[in-house]
Formats: C-alpha cells, structure tokens, sequence
C-alpha cells in the first residue's frame, strides 16, 4: 500500500510519528542508529498504523484522531535496524489529494466537500459519515455492525473474535466469531454473531475501546461515556464532528 510519492529522504532521520503533510512517505527504508547492540539472533519486523498526516492545502486536522494513517515498519537483521513508512491509499486520502485540501467528517474535525452542496450533503450524511468514520469496517459487509473494536482476540486455532456496535440499541454490542480461512478473499469471510447486549440507553450506545474475554465469557464494560444516535444523524446537517456527537454521564456507574 503505497502513498504520496514524494520522498522524505531528504529531511532529518530523527523519526517523526506524526507528520503535517503528505511527505510522510519513504521512497526506501533508511537506517535508524541503534544505541548498544543488537544480538545477531533477533530480526524481524515491526508493523504500527496509525494517524500521521494532518495537512492538505491549507488546512488542518484538528484532533489527534484526524490524521490520514501512516504505516510504519521497523526491520531488524543482523544488528542494523531499518524504517520505511507510506501513506495508507484510502478513498479518503486520494480524494482529498485530488481537490487539495481537506474534505468530510472526522472525530474532532469538519471541514465541507466542495463537490457537494448542502442538500447532497445532508441526503448522504449516513453514507459519508457513518459510512467513512464509523461504519467503514469491511466486516460491516458481513455483520450488522457499525464500529468495531481496536483489539479483536484470537483462539490458539486461529480463529478471531470480534466486537462491534450497532446503533439500535436492543443490539447494541455484538460479539462476533471470525473463523480461520486462509484461502478466503476476505480475512472477514464466515463471520458470525454469536451474542449481543443491549444499550441501557435508547438513544445512545457507549464508546467502546475494546474487550474482555476469559475461556468460558466475554466482558464487556459499559461505560457512561457514549456517543449520541441524533447527534451522528445530524451530523452534516450541524458541520459537527463525532467528537460533539460523545456525551458523558458522571452521575451513571
């Protein structure tokens, strides 16, 4: 998955994880100094994702969520070790290279499409907000799930569960069984709901980072910390972002 073209070979090795503009891609690893030594026995490579390029045009993403993601290896062999980074090539990214500037929703910014005017905007506002910021998990493809969780688990046999919520909220968290299929096209194929819990709130469902699961259960905390069903549906129609769509409820356990 390779992004901008533009090289960074140019600028300081001193490793940035956050990046304002697109030249967040290496056109080839370059070395990192190594403090001490490495034994020759360790190597492999380490792989991050995460939000690293904040600027297009003359705009900027507001938040630390924002960010276009940035993959990141670090590679080790022979005591040397190596970093190679690219922009991720999503819809989103491409698209805003293509006007050159920001565009749509994010989770603490708004910024409008210049393709669009108001009244497509509000008509696709499910497709482009829940769709791009929190529905967009290719397992909605195959479960009614709407935002899943950052750390899926995995059985000894490979196969993967999975949390995801849905903003009805008499099945709002669902526990998901992804079977190990190396020959699918998917890695989300033969996904299946295995069990859900309902929202103590009908208009809201709890942010939801991740999961607890033991050999016999699940754990799931539900905390009064929860992002509003109108507020995401109104979204283009305020120019809000998720962020002013998240309410909190100190009063509640």
């Amino acid at each position: 998955m390779t992004g901008a073209d533009k090289s960074n070979s140019d600028k300081d090795t001193t490793l940035q994880y956050f990046d304002l503009d697109g030249s967040a891609s290496l056109g080839r690893p370059i070395d990192v100094p190594v403090k001490g030594s490495i034994p020759a026995w360790v190597k492999g490579s380490l792989y991050r994702n995460g939000s690293g390029v904040y600027k297009m045009g003359d705009l900027t993403w507001k938040h630390a969520f924002d960010g276009f993601a940035v993959l990141h290896r670090w590679t080790i062999k022979d005591g040397r070790v190596t970093y190679l980074s690219s922009v991720l090539d999503s819809d989103h990214y491409n698209k805003c290279v293509k006007v050159n500037r920001l565009t749509g929703y994010s989770f603490g910014s708004s910024f409008p499409d210049p393709c669009k005017n108001i009244f497509s905007s509000i008509l696709q506002e499910s497709s482009l907000i829940i769709g791009n910021q929190i529905l967009q998990v290719s397992i909605a493809n195959y479960i009614a799930v709407h935002m899943g969780t950052a750390h899926p688990h995995q059985d000894p046999d490979g196969t993967m569960y999975y949390f995801g919520t849905n903003i009805k909220y008499s099945q709002a968290y669902n526990f998901v069984r992804i079977p190990r299929n190396p020959q699918a096209q998917s890695p989300f194929a033969g996904a299946e709901l295995i069990g859900f819990i309902p929202s103590r709130w009908k208009l809201n469902v709890a942010y939801t980072h991740s999961f607890g699961m033991t050999k016999n259960y699940f754990v799931h905390i539900e905390q009064p910390y929860v992002i509003s069903v109108p507020k995401i549906a109104t979204m283009a129609m305020r120019h809000s972002s998720l962020a002013d769509c998240i309410r909190c409820y100190p009063e509640e356990p």
